[in-house]
């Protein structure tokens, strides 16, 4: 393989010029250099793949979650806690920390997420429409049998 010194790209040793730029390409790389530039040719591909992930767990990700267990363990403590005394507030709190701990779970485990949201559309689109239709159908009959007698 030769690498073309003006744009980096690698080319076939067959060929006097680059293809991608025209320049003149020198000799062959030797194996070592070889090894070199499909390693990073390797790495940039794989740092190309993490950008596009929308299911990978990013920096600000990690960042979320650790906000979010350090809020789920302070609102637990105040539950328990109650400096106020008031019996809603540890309603409210309790709501709170079970947000908490679903926005946790979706950040730290998105394709878990995922594929438990793609099982429930397949269920929702196959036999959920079927028992709502047939529910629906039951009330129908009902509402008739009433109006009837």
């Amino acid at each position: 393989m030769k690498k073309c010194k003006s744009c980096g790209a690698l080319q076939k040793d067959e060929r006097t010029t680059c293809i991608d730029c025209g320049e003149m390409l020198d000799k062959s790389l030797t194996d070592r250099e070889l090894e070199s530039a499909e390693e990073m040719f390797h790495n940039q591909l794989e740092d190309m793949t993490e950008d596009t992930d929308e299911l990978r767990v990013t920096k600000f990700d990690l960042v979320l979650i650790i906000l979010h267990i350090l809020l789920t363990i302070a609102i637990t403590v105040l539950t328990f806690i109650n400096p106020t005394g008031d019996e809603d507030v540890g309603i409210t709190l309790i709501g709170v920390l079970i947000w908490n701990i679903v926005c946790l779970v979706k950040l730290a485990f998105p394709e878990t997420v995922l594929k438990l949201h793609i099982l429930s559309l397949k269920f929702r689109y196959s036999k959920g429409r079927k028992i709502v239709s047939i529910i629906f159908l039951l009330l129908d009959a009902v509402i008739l049998y009433e109006l009837i007698t």
